[in-house]
């Protein structure tokens, strides 16, 4: 979804002056997924070293993906989000095929 709709990235890493509900549910938002995280921490899914600045750093990475179509570009940023998703956990799984 991402690949073809960047606006959840731009919403979800914007800090500039917004109002104050978008504020407000971003901020539940994230106390959500700090809960989540702790919950996959203990359970020993994920990284000891993860941080909630690790989810922004991929969405921006994830933003940088270009490619001639629109397929290309999906093909790519689910390969990118695999990688990503694999390197947050404390026990990797295997990727998806590469695109060439």
């Amino acid at each position: 979804m991402h690949a073809l709709d960047r606006g959840f990235a731009r919403a979800f890493t914007s800090r500039m002056s917004e109002p104050a509900e978008f504020a407000a549910e971003r901020d539940r938002t994230l106390a959500s997924l700090l809960k989540l995280v702790r919950q996959a921490k203990d359970a020993g899914s994920l990284r000891e070293d993860f941080v909630l600045e690790d989810i922004n750093l991929a969405l921006l990475a994830n933003e940088g993906i270009r490619a001639a179509t629109p397929e290309m570009r999906q093909a790519a940023s689910r390969r990118f989000a695999a990688l990503m998703s694999q390197s947050f956990q404390a026990h990797p799984v295997r990727l998806p095929p590469a695109q060439g």
